[in-house]
């Protein structure tokens, strides 16, 4: 079984559940959507509530009550409906975005996994747009097959008899056998 502290640093095994870079511009880009998003549907009831004014100001003579607050409620509500609507749309459209990403990802993994599944070790085309993922996976698949050719050499020495004494042959075997056993997982 290889020790985690023998690998090299590229392949040792961490969790990280976050993508630092994404997660920093989907934060920006949140941020800065709902700033212009909210001025925008403040703008736009300042515009409202301005024209809703310019229309009841000159009503002196006016003798019923000016109920104004049907029409404040309309304009609340179509503002926050807005804002519910614009932001559905685009929870969609990252949703979309966000789905195209990770399949970008997943589909070249799974690709090799596939490979390692039927213990295909040849040598494969090269990706043109690689994720640390997948360059983790490619980095794992070359020392397995590097270790499997070994595997393979240690396993052709235990058939080879050659010219050597019973003795030799034996011990040959013997350290071909421990061999062995060192590159088993």
């Amino acid at each position: 079984m290889t020790n985690l502290n023998t690998q090299p640093a590229a392949i040792r095994r961490r969790t990280i559940y976050v993508d630092r870079a994404i997660q920093k511009w989907l934060l920006i880009a949140l941020v800065t959507f709902e700033i212009v998003l909210v001025s925008a549907a403040l703008w736009l009831l300042y515009l409202q509530l301005n024209a809703m004014v310019e229309d009841n100001l000159y009503r002196i003579h006016f003798s019923g009550e000016a109920n104004i607050d049907p029409a404040l409620l309309r304009n609340m509500l179509l503002g926050l409906g807005g804002l519910v609507a614009i932001n559905i749309a685009v929870l969609l459209m990252v949703d979309w975005f966000w789905t195209r990403h990770i399949n970008s990802i997943l589909q070249p993994l799974i690709k090799l996994l596939n490979k390692v599944e039927v213990l295909n070790f040849s040598e494969d085309e090269p990706v043109e747009k690689s994720h640390k993922v997948v360059e983790f996976a490619h980095v794992w698949r070359n020392n397995e097959r590097q270790r499997l050719f070994k595997l393979r050499t240690e396993i052709a020495k235990l058939d080879v008899s050659g010219d050597a004494s019973a003795a030799q042959a034996k011990e040959r075997k013997q350290a071909a056998l421990e061999n062995i056993l060192k590159l088993l997982p």
